[in-house]
């Protein structure tokens, strides 16, 4: 996986240039596993996590994943002030996904994020999330689409359904997935529909594999 480093000092966060599945659309990702919800602990971490595997094996990953980390847990105002310097810089992005590993680590880290999202108008951001107690109450801007992300046997709470979309995992046994949800074509490059699903209202599943 190819990083991008935004800055040396006083912290150090990387910010990937993409993948095979994002395509060319940057992102933030932070450790599996230790950042994520106990309910992801339950699921799809313990089922099969594609990120954990990368986090293992890849050492460039490892130390990436880890420096963000450490800035989200340690140093949140050296963070926030990075990320406003690399949203507001002529590159800025149109789309960004946060998490493609680990999730919201904090109430304040999730609040940061949507501080750094509000003042970065142009970019429209995404991020899948388990974390339902931390974002709970948090507001974020019109340009963020934050899904909540449900395995098969993980309740999604009556409040926040109200609130947000889902992305549902489809094995075939999950019967709450509406008739109308998106169906992931695997490429988000090319379909971009979840930045754009809080805005429509309606939910995406993905398939296992």
């Amino acid at each position: 996986m190819k990083t991008a480093e935004v800055i040396a000092a006083p912290v150090q966060i990387h910010i990937s240039a993409g993948n095979a599945k994002l395509g060319k659309i940057p992102n933030f990702s932070l450790v599996p596993g230790r950042t994520c919800s106990a309910e992801a602990c339950k699921t799809c971490l313990k089922q099969g996590c594609y990120a954990l595997k990368s986090y293992r094996l890849y050492p460039s990953v490892k130390k990436a994943w880890d420096d963000n980390t450490a800035a989200a847990v340690e140093n949140l105002p050296a963070l926030e002030a990075e990320l406003n310097r690399y949203f507001s810089g002529m590159n800025a992005p149109r789309f960004f996904r946060l998490h493609v590993a680990g999730d919201f680590v904090s109430r304040e880290y999730a609040a940061m994020w949507a501080r750094v999202m509000e003042k970065a108008p142009h970019t429209n951001f995404l991020a899948f999330t388990k974390q339902f107690d931390i974002i709970r109450g948090v507001q974020f801007p019109v340009n963020a689409s934050v899904v909540l992300s449900a395995w098969p046997g993980c309740d999604i709470p009556a409040d926040l359904r109200s609130l947000y979309s889902v992305a549902w995992l489809d094995d075939g046994t999950d019967t709450r997935i509406p008739a109308d949800a998106i169906p992931c074509p695997g490429n988000c490059e090319h379909c971009g529909a979840c930045w754009g699903l809080a805005q429509r209202k309606i939910d995406v599943c993905f398939a296992k594999h």
